[in-house]
């Protein structure tokens, strides 16, 4: 099925695109410092990939009379920190549906947000915004739609406490996001890239995958629960996806660094991108 005609066309927004923490400095201006906060626009859906501090960034520009999907790869500090200060949810206009699927029997997100928003964490409950809330736990590994036209896939990917990956598809378009993960251990038994997660990323458009680490230091940090640009390439290869977005940057890579990750991806794999805060790609 092709996207309507009439439809604006599908883009992703990079709003954090670091890891693990903000690297505020100049040393971190080109690439940005915020964490990580993807937006998707698709079949009038606005829909977001976490709510680290690029939140804020994305909040500057977001209709508070509108809606948006909100998805959580999971629900690690660095991806959950900028939803106590999303300003839309102050507007009783704003409607807000929250998902996640990594969470275990007798957990649940409203339960997660809920808990975080409150003190010793959060000085004021979540039950201060005025917006409309609505949250749903599925199971990785569950597909649903968002609207009419867009489809959301889900796998369970290998990282600690747990994280789902997302596909999003509009017609023949779509966009992989793949965070937290890590690529090596009993989780991916059958060796990487996986079949599974290979059969799951297949001729996407876009994906976006977990670079914290290069391959040296990922030697040395095995079971932190992140992958190096290395390995997100070689999925991208075998899944023969469109454009491979090296994203999450190691707080520890600043402009310099990213810069020469940069150019060695792009010799290896022409048309890698490195994410950087503000960066659109249409689709």
């Amino acid at each position: 099925m092709s996207a309507p005609s009439d439809s604006p066309s599908p883009s992703v927004t990079f709003w954090g695109t670091r890891g693990t923490t903000p690297c505020p400095g100049p040393e971190f201006a080109k690439y940005g410092g915020h964490t990580s906060c993807i937006q998707v626009q698709m079949g009038g859906r606005n829909i977001i990939l976490d709510a680290g501090t690029g939140l804020q960034a994305l909040d500057k520009t977001i209709d508070a009379t509108g809606s948006v999907d909100l998805l959580f790869s999971h629900t690690h500090l660095d991806h959950i920190m900028g939803f106590p200060h999303f300003k839309a949810l102050f507007s009783p206009a704003f409607s807000c549906h929250i998902r996640a699927g990594h969470l275990g029997a007798g957990q649940s997100i409203e339960q997660v947000v809920a808990n975080f928003m409150q003190p010793p964490y959060f000085p004021m409950p979540v039950t201060m915004f005025n917006a409309g809330l609505q949250y749903t736990d599925f199971a990785a590994g569950e597909a649903f739609p968002l609207g009419d036209d867009v489809i959301v896939q889900t796998i369970a990917i290998n990282h600690t406490n747990g994280a789902t990956g997302y596909r999003l598809r509009y017609g023949d378009k779509s966009v992989c996001y793949l965070t937290d993960i890590e690529h090596e251990g009993a989780f991916y038994r059958d060796g990487w890239p996986d079949p599974a997660l290979t059969d799951f990323v297949k001729g996407s458009d876009v994906l976006i995958y977990d670079c914290s680490y290069t391959d040296d230091e990922y030697s040395k940090r095995k079971g932190r629960g992140h992958s190096s640009w290395q390995a997100g390439m070689q999925l991208a290869d075998a899944g023969q996806v469109g454009t491979f977005a090296i994203f999450h940057h190691d707080p520890a890579h600043d402009d310099d660094f990213m810069d020469d990750i940069a150019g060695q991806a792009v010799a290896v794999r022409p048309g890698t991108i490195v994410a950087r805060d503000g960066l659109v790609l249409a689709l």
